[in-house]
């Protein structure tokens, strides 16, 4: 999987269940937040690194992990690259 198809799972992801009201106009960057801005409740956060994991045939080591590292699109990204090696 490709860095940009990562990212578009993600937010696919998140917009199938974010809470925000208008999902169709929101903007993500790279380094929001995705729990500190709302946009994913601590469960949904959890189903998505879930996910992601088996969309890549990952498993993350969450003890080692930084929690900024896993926070934001741009760390989620990094994180499948890291744990592919």
């Amino acid at each position: 999987m490709s860095d940009r198809e990562i990212k578009d799972h993600i937010i696919s992801y998140i917009k199938a269940h974010s809470t925000v009201s208008d999902k169709e106009s929101f903007t993500i960057a790279d380094t929001t937040d995705i729990m500190d801005s709302g946009l994913l409740n601590s469960i949904d956060f959890i189903d998505m690194i879930t996910a992601l994991e088996k969309k890549n045939n990952i498993t993350f080591d969450l003890e080692n992990m930084d929690p900024l590292e896993y926070s934001t699109i741009a760390g989620l990204i990094s994180a499948v690259e890291n744990a592919k090696k």
